[in-house]
């Protein structure tokens, strides 16, 4: 009876067995690795453009404030540093959702910074940008190498930020580019080069279709062409001009004083009655009957007239007549009123009546 032969493997088959089993756990370890890595970059890229959209409604809610053009409301949300904002003051001002992480999936610290605002935003409006910073954590301006540093994971990074997104690229260090903008590196001022790596989110807000409105809490000196109606008073703690009529239906009051700047001549003729003005030497005058009088007193002088000779007596002229007007007249808006008659006993044939002018 013939033997049989002994069955199984051989040593070298076992060896290359073995060795092709290790490689293929070990690709297959890589690409997990890569896929998570991935995964967390793409996260990583969601998590900084939710910070970009909480940026943009800051820019929109405080862009007066950053531009300069008005004071901070009362009530309204406080910023440390507005230039600066932190992401819990995003969250606290309802920018930002309920329980958002307070750090993204990779290792990155984040900053805000709004950029000095560009161009006239008093009169024709300006641009204001802002940038969300992440640097990698651990890595240095001049390290070109490391995981931060790797073209795969910007790229993934950059995906989720939906096009506004920018990056310090390996091969072009000394600039943060990205599809909508491009700055020098760095971008900040006081803030020292970003490390390669870094990942920006960029936002921006442009004031020019409102600078022509006139805000709440504004501070800007405004200039209005036409006229200006309002339902309720008008209140300022500092002076009210105008170029022209100021009218009012009800009363205008001054806490303090009114000056009246407007020039008259007591008895010349006047515009409107109810017009106040002023004499040139102080006095306050008021427009009535088509011409100015003066309001500080009802007296107007007094005068005498002779039966015979009326004003022009020779002898008592400078005692006839009235030193308001330098006639025998009162003046205008005053009405004389007899009150004495008599003769002169070395002139009997002349009849001297006095009058006083009151209004």
């Amino acid at each position: 009876m013939a033997a049989r032969g002994q069955g199984g493997f051989t040593l070298i088959e076992l060896t290359l067995v073995i060795t092709m089993a290790t490689m293929a756990a070990a690709w297959g370890a890589t690409a997990w690795m890569r896929q998570a890595d991935d995964a967390a970059a793409q996260a990583t890229g969601r998590w900084l453009l939710t910070v970009r959209i909480a940026v943009d409604q800051m820019l929109i809610r405080q862009a007066d404030v950053i531009a300069g053009i008005s004071a901070p409301r009362p009530g309204a949300f406080a910023y440390s540093n507005i230039m600066n904002p932190s992401l819990s003051e995003l969250g606290e001002a309802g920018h930002l959702p309920t329980g958002f992480p307070a750090a993204p999936s990779l290792p990155y610290t984040v900053s805000v910074h709004v950029l000095a605002p560009v161009g006239d935003c008093d009169k024709t409006g300006c641009r204001i940008e802002a940038l969300t910073l992440a640097r990698p954590t651990g890595q240095t301006a001049g390290q070109t190498t490391g995981q931060a540093a790797d073209v795969t994971r910007l790229a993934a990074i950059l995906t989720g930020l939906e096009g506004y997104g920018l990056s310090v690229h390996p091969f072009f260090p000394a600039k943060l580019r990205g599809a909508l903008a491009e700055f020098d590196n760095s971008p900040i001022p006081l803030v020292p080069n970003l490390p390669v790596g870094t990942v920006a989110a960029f936002s921006v807000f442009d004031t020019t279709q409102h600078a022509q409105f006139v805000r709440h809490d504004d501070v800007r000196d405004t200039a209005l062409r036409g006229g200006l109606k309002v339902r309720r008073e008008i209140s300022t703690p500092a002076g009210l001009r105008a170029g022209a009529h100021v009218q009012a239906a009800g009363r205008i009051s001054a806490g303090e004083y009114l000056q009246v700047q407007g020039l008259g001549t007591e008895g010349q003729a006047c515009e409107a009655d109810g017009l106040v003005g002023r004499s040139s030497d102080g006095q306050l005058l008021m427009c009535h009957g088509g011409a100015w009088r003066g309001s500080g007193s009802g007296f107007g002088g007094a005068f005498a007239l002779d039966g015979v000779m009326g004003c022009d007596f020779p002898v008592y002229r400078d005692i006839m007549v009235n030193p308001k007007t330098g006639s025998c007249s009162c003046p205008a808006g005053f009405t004389p009123f007899e009150v004495s008659r008599g003769e002169l006993s070395d002139h009997p044939r002349h009849t001297f009546r006095s009058f006083v002018c009151i209004r």
